[in-house]
């Protein structure tokens, strides 16, 4: 139907963010990137359309262009939480954890209960050595939309929020270089020696 939909509409920017959403939702990324993009070229003002080819970027690992979209966006849409959360994401997985706090922190001041910005300002949090604020924030994230660290990839960070910081970092080294059973032992370890 949305197919048809683009075929019967094709200046119609909408009808391609709507078909690129649905392809983003069956992991077709690449197919629903190229809708994001026609919507983009059809309506350059269009805040949604750029954070729609943002996010299938940031998706796909090309960060630096996924933010250059997002940071659009919100320039056309400043008002819209989703949109700073998924630049927040971008950000902390580019490794500006300051920035990823900000964006974060302006979109819980939208929507405070949004549980996708807690999730990256708690993990921003814990990157910048501040593991027992950033946790708390974890936590209430996960209040908030169950399952929403799982969702977002920040499953590894969980145990890693309880650590001291620099070995934190030398945990997700060894889980980014495939060495999961070193670093849950690591982990353990941290954990084991930490009070309370």
């Amino acid at each position: 139907a949305l197919s048809r939909a683009c075929r019967l509409l094709p200046r119609e920017a909408e009808a391609f963010v709507l078909r690129g959403r649905a392809r983003g939702e069956l992991d077709r990324w690449k197919d629903a990137f190229a809708d994001f993009d026609r919507a983009v070229r059809l309506a350059p003002r269009s805040g949604a359309a750029a954070a729609w080819r943002g996010r299938a970027r940031l998706v796909t690992g090309k960060l630096g262009p996924a933010l250059a979209d997002l940071e659009r966006a919100c320039a056309l849409d400043n008002g819209s939480v989703w949109i700073l959360a998924w630049k927040s994401e971008a950000l902390h997985r580019m490794g500006s954890f300051e920035a990823a706090l900000e964006a974060a922190d302006k979109a819980l001041a939208l929507h405070p209960r949004y549980g996708e910005a807690a999730a990256w300002r708690g993990a921003a949090l814990c990157r910048l050595g501040r593991a027992e604020e950033g946790w708390a924030e974890l936590e209430r994230a996960q209040t908030l939309a169950p399952g929403v660290m799982d969702r977002l990839g920040i499953k590894e960070r969980r145990a890693a929020a309880l650590a001291e910081p620099d070995s934190g970092e030398e945990a997700d080294r060894l889980v980014g270089e495939g060495r999961h059973e070193e670093a849950a032992a690591l982990l353990g370890e941290l954990i084991a020696k930490r009070p309370g």
